[in-house]
């Protein structure tokens, strides 16, 4: 995974003339190895400034239910250095060194090598600080345009460059990131595919602390390749464009924005469509509440951007010590994107509370009714949950009426333990309609065989409406010497792959979509052997002193479906997403959704996730930041689970 880090002002290589600690920021997993006991890893120089090397060799082979299997060896490398003056460095190549690839026809061969350069906070006069990037980057919007609790705006992966330029005592921000657009390859993101044509994004940003108010404009432009595969939205390789501007106003009570977006070109007439969000917070009391109107389906870099729907919703919340109350009401009229009538109206209603009874139990119950076309549902969700210092589980029961049809039900079981070398999850879910009884049973296993040693071990079976599905993972890493690592990782999956869970998803219900087939599922597995070394001392820990000592922590960003606060096994992990660690520094996830600061100062801090990174309408909703305490020579693992908003 990519990663950057920076230094804010100047850095004394001499001890006694070093200045005042100053805030620095961090993109990517900066590779700084406390001491480890178990494998003896640390600093092999502890000279100079912070540095790394990790060489991975690599051989893959994958297939899917679409296209042929083919089988390819790769070369990878990250390199990091943090300068004194131009701030942290990364570099990361890929190489192919031999493939055998059967390409379906619909995408040309994918391409190597690959070369990203990425420097992250450059210091210059004036209190500037620039980020510049080259290679495959994302493009970069206005940050104040990705604080969205419902509709935002997509970011593309382009073969190009991006710079972006801020200032701290004004609070103004500029971005501009332009080239082809690519897809990455579906394992170990090794090489990538070239789609033709151009992306090209420009941003500008205004932030006014003293009275709260905020403005962000950016602009697109995208031109599509004739010879690239159009998604079902495009209409050929015609130029579109767009601009979105937002204006925020934050308050001790909360926060009101509303956004502009106007798009067209490709094919499309030009659409204007508008939308707000706002959340007012009285105590122990949340409301929030939005309004939206965009009249037509509308894209950004040729992804769907607005759905095309107009209405408003409203959100209650209300918590103390032991109980948590909710409630939602969402009213939308939709245009579907292929309907030649008018679309649809629907309204949906939502209410749930859960109580914390002690200290090791709490219940909840979730009430959800739907009305559209004249067709009416209603659902019911109880459950129960249990705490204990060896795991915790989660037991419920579902009711879930159609008008016209036979209700159905629903019950299951979640949870997972940990003790001290293995640690496990388990899901059970059991359904009845009209199609007969459905299931679904997942496993996972994580074990510590050694102190150099881990294996994973994740199943999972599918059965509803008539098709089954079943999946397996496994996953060894072995350290051989304090620099070599092996892993090993197979994947096998048969079934349909668009196969529904028979458990159900609570929480509100978010804005109406457009459903889309789900992508074949990829079966694959590879082997590889990793060099990694680091070398350098860091100045500070993050968030610390020198000298203050800290410790690790890391998870994974996942999309929690069953809102259980858990990482179950089928859930999908979320890749690319930044978190940012006491709103200061910030690391991407990998393709498996990981993240991991590795020099924590001790003490508290807090963890969140920007929510540009996440897909629509998954979030965190009221509780966007966790709080957590770092003790010396820890290592502390939180898994992030984002909610159907």
């Amino acid at each position: 995974m990519a990663g950057a880090c920076a230094q804010a002002g100047q850095q004394a290589g001499d001890v006694r003339s070093a200045p005042a600690y100053e805030d620095r920021l961090i993109e990517g997993n900066l590779d700084l190895q406390i001491e480890d006991e178990a494998h003896g890893t640390g600093f092999t120089d502890p000279s100079g400034l912070p540095r790394s090397l990790v060489v991975d060799l690599r051989a893959q082979r994958q297939s899917s239910d679409s296209s042929a299997s083919s089988s390819s060896s790769w070369v990878l490398l990250r390199g990091t250095a943090e300068t004194a003056n131009y701030g942290f460095i990364t570099i990361d190549a890929a190489a192919r060194l031999a493939a055998d690839e059967a390409p379906s026809g619909l995408l040309p061969r994918s391409r190597s090598p690959v070369l990203t350069v990425d420097q992250r906070r450059m210091p210059f006069g004036g209190g500037w600080l620039a980020d510049n990037a080259a290679g495959l980057v994302q493009t970069r919007g206005a940050d104040l345009a990705a604080r969205q609790a419902r509709y935002g705006v997509a970011s593309r992966l382009v073969l190009g460059a991006a710079s972006s330029w801020s200032h701290q005592a004004s609070g103004a921000t500029f971005s501009l990131s332009t080239g082809e657009p690519v897809s990455l390859d579906a394992v170990g993101q090794s090489g990538y595919t070239a789609l033709g044509g151009r992306a090209s994004v420009a941003s500008f940003g205004l932030e006014h602390r003293a009275t709260g108010w905020s403005y962000a404009a950016q602009a697109f432009r995208y031109e599509a390749s004739p010879a690239a595969p159009a998604a079902p939205q495009q209409e050929g390789a015609a130029a579109s464009g767009g601009l979105l501007q937002s204006l925020r106003l934050a308050a001790p009570w909360g926060h009101v924005q509303g956004n502009l977006l106007r798009t067209g070109g490709g094919g499309a007439a030009a659409a204007t469509g508008a939308w707000l969000d706002a959340e007012v917070n009285d105590g122990p009391v949340e409301h929030r509440f939005g309004l939206n109107r965009l009249p037509r389906p509308q894209e950004w870099l040729g992804v769907q951007a607005a759905s095309g729907s107009s209405g408003g919703y409203y959100r209650w919340r209300w918590r103390s010590r032991q109980l948590v109350a909710e409630a939602q009401v969402d009213h939308q009229s939709v245009k579907a994107p292929t309907a030649a009538g008018d679309g649809f109206t629907i309204t949906q209603a939502y209410a749930g509370a859960r109580y914390l009874f002690d200290q090791a139990t709490a219940w909840g119950l979730q009430l959800q009714a739907s009305e559209s076309a004249g067709s009416t549902a209603g659902s019911v969700l109880a459950y129960r949950e249990r705490f204990g210092q060896a795991g915790s589980w989660r037991a419920f029961a579902a009711l879930r009426g159609l008008s016209g049809r036979a209700p159905e039900s629903q019950a299951g079981i979640s949870g997972g333990t940990d003790w001290a070398s293995l640690r496990t999850s388990v899901s059970a879910a059991v359904s009845h309609d009209e199609g007969g009884i459905g299931r679904d049973l997942a496993v996972t296993a994580q074990a510590d065989l050694s102190s150099r040693a881990d294996f994973i071990l994740g199943a999972r079976s599918v059965r509803a409406a008539g098709q089954r599905a079943f999946t397996l993972d496994a996953t060894l890493q072995y350290r051989l010497s304090a620099e070599w690592v092996l892993s090993a990782l197979v994947n096998r999956a048969r079934g349909s792959s668009s196969i529904a869970p028979a458990g159900p998803v609570g929480g509100p219900p978010g804005p109406p979509s457009t459903t889309t087939p789900a992508a074949p599922r990829a079966q694959y597995a590879f082997l590889s052997l990793r060099y990694e070394t680091s070398a350098g001392s860091p100045t500070a820990p993050l968030g610390g002193a020198r000298g203050a000592g800290g410790g690790r922590v890391s998870g994974v960003l996942f999309l929690d479906a069953d809102g259980n606060g858990a990482l179950d096994p089928g859930e999908e992990r979320v890749a690319g997403a930044t978190v940012v660690l006491s709103g200061r520094y910030a690391v991407r996830t990998d393709d498996r959704g990981r993240y991991e600061f590795a020099f924590v100062a001790a003490g508290r801090h807090t963890l969140a996730v920007v929510p540009d990174g996440l897909p629509l309408p998954w979030g965190f909703g009221n509780a966007p930041v966790r709080e957590i305490e770092i003790e010396r020579r820890d290592a502390l693992v939180l898994d992030l689970g984002a909610l159907r908003q």
